[in-house]
């Protein structure tokens, strides 16, 4: 059961639920029953991904809610957030820039902004939790060589 129709105003719940490996089917099942991952990801939305919407225009979900099968299939960290509705992985749908991306997101209380050279997908990792705290606001850059630094804001 959907604890609400649509997490967010710019997003319905299929757009979480989309990945190469899993069908979207398998995925909004395991959302379905995780109504505190479902909350995660309407606050996800509340507080970063509608406001990006709002300043930069469409945005497309690369990566979102993932299972801890699909986690592992595809690499993902052990303690990945996208497993718990508080984290993706977007691109913009027109004129994709990694770093206005990031610096929107400056504004807004994120919990980690992660920019990818195009060798490493060439996405934006952006994650949100309103049960955590303050926001930790980590600002990294992931370059093509690996690993990941610091990048200014």
């Amino acid at each position: 059961m959907w604890i609400c129709e649509r997490p967010g105003r710019w997003f319905s719940w299929a757009e979480f639920c989309t990945s190469s490996r899993v069908s979207t089917a398998v995925l909004a099942s395991a959302l379905e029953r995780r109504p505190d991952h479902q909350a995660a990801l309407v606050a996800l939305c509340a507080g970063v991904l509608d406001p990006l919407r709002d300043a930069l225009g469409p945005v497309v979900i690369t990566s979102g809610y993932r299972t801890e099968a699909l986690n592992a299939a595809i690499g993902g960290s052990k303690t990945s957030e996208h497993m718990t509705g508080r984290a993706v992985d977007l691109k913009l749908a027109t004129g994709h820039d990694v770093d206005r991306i990031a610096d929107a997101a400056q504004r807004l209380p994120y919990r980690q902004c992660i920019t990818y050279a195009p060798e490493r997908g060439g996405h934006v990792h952006i994650s949100y939790s309103a049960a955590a705290g303050p926001p930790k606001r980590q600002s990294l850059h992931a370059p093509a060589s690996g690993g990941y630094k610091a990048r200014a804001t």
